[in-house]
């Protein structure tokens, strides 16, 4: 635990942290907890460890090991999980801070901002994903199908098993025959009853949710889309949500020194995930088929199964595969960049991978969904494709193989996202009006 200190406490709280976690929400909670440091105590409170690290003996990151059902359907549904609620209030009492700010519920407790505001601290909730009306976190069905929302929760029970309370609920009769079904009919379809005790356990989801985002002092929506989609199931949240864009640590942007190529370099920088495009990134540089192209992907697998399937892709289109890397290894990638790809499936809210390219001088194009368009101004600083459309982005790919020049048009007008350093004293405002209004 951080030592005492004049300054106000702040506990923040999120699923991971780096190096251990290198999505974009963990490595935003990082920055901002580094940020924060020269005006508050800070303490960092994620559920991440996976053996010793230098980061345990930090003493302003508190690192717990995973739930025994992390990333299980019922661990998505559950109302609370009593063992991390017991270590948020033992910081409570110890570490007693005047703010939390909470960046995630996934992997942690859908009850935290209950947990803190019933001891009457304010609670500040910024949220990074749809995971308040989607469990999967991306509002994809099936991992391929832009979902149009919840429905009460009806929509969740076609997407996602059973939790595990739905099969409680079941008849023996029932049971009987739905066994029968499957083991001499082979039908896989989920019978009427399931369906609707599954609906009703998202839809207890929801309503958690809902009564979470209700209880919190202020809540940040970093992108203007997100905030529609949150806005779209829960109309009478739209004056409680305020956007308010993330920031970035920059810096390393004057590091970046471009190398000259023969070839014009397209690439992807982020982790390597089937929502995130890349199915659809490689099949547009089949499509392309120009030998003056090349294209590069940066960033790893979190599936065995999937990277085995890309890296065969790859091998076969041609494409390089360069691995993970650290946010210290940004300049030298960038340089080697002539255009940045981000071509998600799903609706991002503010996806780290299109800002990092413009701090890195890299024109971008991105898919047509969530908050990339608000990131990327179409025939200014990128181009944007229609999502999952391999022929679009091929086309795309083509502008700027076919006039060489864009590049350079679209890198000076490029816009720099807003420092880490400006961000946290946007949301040192916010700590500050929170405080005063408790």
């Amino acid at each position: 635990m951080p030592q005492e200190s004049e300054n106000p406490h702040i506990l923040l709280i999120g699923p991971g942290l780096p190096p251990n976690s290198m999505a974009g929400t963990e490595q935003h909670v990082h920055s901002l907890a580094e940020a924060l440091q020269s005006e508050y105590e800070v303490l960092v409170l994620c559920r991440d460890a996976r053996g010793p690290e230098p980061e345990r003996d930090n003493p302003h990151i508190l690192r717990l090991p995973p739930a025994s059902n992390v990333g299980s359907v019922d661990e998505l549904v559950a109302v609370c999980d009593p063992e991390f609620e017991k270590v948020v209030s033992q910081q409570l009492e110890d570490f007693r801070p005047a703010v939390v700010h909470l960046h995630h519920w996934i992997h942690l407790s859908n009850s935290l901002v209950k947990l803190v505001a019933a001891r009457g601290i304010p609670v500040v909730v910024t949220l990074h994903d749809h995971y308040p009306i989607c469990a999967r976190t991306n509002m994809l069905r099936k991992g391929i199908e832009i979902c149009a929302g919840p429905e009460a929760g009806w929509a969740c029970a076609g997407c996602l098993p059973p939790p595990g309370a739905a099969f409680i609920k079941e008849s023996p009769l029932q049971r009987s025959l739905r066994r029968l079904a499957s083991r001499v009919f082979n039908i896989r379809s989920l019978p009427a009853h399931l369906r609707r005790s599954s609906a009703e356990i998202f839809r207890a989801r929801l309503d958690n949710l809902y009564n979470e985002l209700c209880q919190a002092s202020f809540i940040i929506c970093p992108s203007a889309a997100l905030k529609r989609e949150m806005v779209a199931v829960w109309p009478d949240l739209e004056t409680h949500l305020t956007v308010l864009a993330h920031g970035l640590a920059t810096g390393w942007g004057a590091k970046v020194n471009r190398t000259k190529a023969e070839k014009m370099r397209f690439a992807y920088v982020g982790n390597l995930m089937p929502h995130k495009g890349i199915d659809t990134l490689l099949e547009a540089f089949r499509i392309l088929d120009r030998p003056q192209a090349m294209l590069t992907l940066y960033g790893g697998f979190l599936d065995v199964q999937y990277a085995q399937k890309i890296e065969r892709k790859a091998k076969t289109y041609g494409v390089m595969l360069r691995g993970k890397y650290r946010q210290a290894d940004l300049p030298g990638i960038y340089g080697e960049i002539d255009v940045a790809i981000v071509p998600s499936l799903c609706k991002e809210n503010a996806p780290l991978s299109a800002r990092e390219a413009f701090i890195g001088g890299a024109p971008v194009i991105a898919s047509n969904v969530g908050g990339l368009p608000e990131a990327v101004s179409d025939g200014e600083n990128g181009l944007l494709f229609k999502a999952g459309d391999a022929n679009d982005l091929a086309q795309k790919m083509r502008v700027f193989l076919d006039s060489p020049n864009t590049i350079q048009r679209f890198r000076q007008k490029l816009q720099q996202p807003k420092t880490i350093e400006h961000y946290a004293g946007e949301i040192a405002a916010i700590y500050t009006q929170v405080m005063r209004k408790k």
